[in-house]
């Protein structure tokens, strides 16, 4: 129910806000970590106000009147701050510090290191090395972290497999090398993965010896 509430803030009705927002320095009202919780309490007046609603309709014996009331005032209250221009939440704004820590990491290679023919792949105790014409299949899938969303990848190699995850140093480059090296790759592989929000779901990547821009089932 919560990952179902929070879905909400995907729904185009309630995202109105055209305005540019205010500089963080001039915020009236700073929530850094309660986007989320805003949004279920947000979502859960929306289900009081429509089941005191229903109950008006349906002219039961028991009008919920102040149910309803009170779930459409404060619902509406929530979204109008959520909406707020004056309102900065953590993903509203970037200190230089995080600039500097989302550059670093779409730039380096992190825990890859490459070569002309393949790639190795070193973390702590888990160390995989290939070349990109030894990989047998990539699968990506996504898992809900209740609040967000966190895209994995499992790179097959016979009976081997690497599994790692969009959070990993090098990331960003790894994708740039995977896309340029392998053949019939699947250039819609993030969007498949990503879509519904706050659900599991898996697709390929890329088969070999395939092309998955031709068909490609979710299996």
């Amino acid at each position: 129910m919560p990952t179902f509430i929070a879905a909400l803030q995907y729904i185009p009705v309630f995202k109105f806000k055209e305005m540019e927002r205010v500089p963080k320095e001039e915020a009236l009202l700073k929530l850094p970590f309660l986007e989320f919780y805003l949004w279920s309490f947000a979502g859960m007046m929306l289900f009081l106000a429509f089941g005191g609603c229903m109950s008006i309709i349906e002219n039961s014996g028991e009008k919920l009147y102040g149910m309803f009331l009170i779930g459409l005032g404060l619902s509406s209250i929530s979204f109008i701050t959520l909406n707020s221009n004056r309102v900065l939440f953590k993903g509203d704004y970037e200190t230089a510090k995080d600039q500097k820590e989302r550059i670093r990491k779409q730039t380096t290679e992190g825990v890859f290191k490459y070569g002309q023919d393949g790639f190795c792949f070193k973390h702590k105790k888990i160390e995989f090395k290939t070349s990109w014409n030894e990989i047998d299949g990539i699968v990506a899938y996504k898992t809900d972290n209740f609040a967000y969303d966190t895209i994995h990848l499992i790179i097959r190699r016979g009976k081997e497999e690497l599994n790692f995850n969009e959070e990993t140093d090098g990331w960003f480059i790894f994708k740039e090398r995977m896309e340029s090296n392998l053949k019939g790759i699947n250039s819609k592989w993030e969007l498949e993965v990503m879509f519904p929000p706050f659900e599991e779901s898996a697709t390929w990547v890329y088969k070999k010896g395939e092309n998955l821009n031709e068909t490609m089932p979710n299996n």
